[in-house]
């Protein structure tokens, strides 16, 4: 998602957050379809941590990669044109903590 958005242009992709916060905000009943959007994507990660990396909690993990890449997007909208490189550094800073992670075993 933020790999390479420089060959095709500033992102004009809205992250997920701001969609699930927009539709739910003044429909309640819409909250749920966007828990499910983030959950579904939250489980993925989960197992993926899981199997990496048992002996860590991989539920934080996953929230904690969810809750960046959605603020380098949210961020990407203000500053892509006064800071065009933020996205590859924050990308490249979330590589080198994946990276950084002890697999078990």
């Amino acid at each position: 998602m933020l790999d390479g958005w420089e060959r095709e242009g500033p992102p004009f992709w809205l992250p997920d957050g701001s969609i699930e916060c927009r539709a739910g905000k003044y429909q309640l009943e819409l909250q749920a379809t966007a828990w499910r959007q983030f959950d579904l994507f939250r489980d993925w990660l989960t197992r993926q941590f899981q199997a990496l990396c048992p002996s860590q909690d991989a539920d934080v993990l996953s929230m904690r990669l969810l809750t960046r890449t959605q603020g380098v997007a949210v961020m990407a909208h203000v500053y892509v044109y006064a800071d065009p490189a933020l996205i590859q550094r924050e990308a490249d800073g979330i590589v080198t903590r994946l990276e950084g992670l002890e697999p078990d075993g």
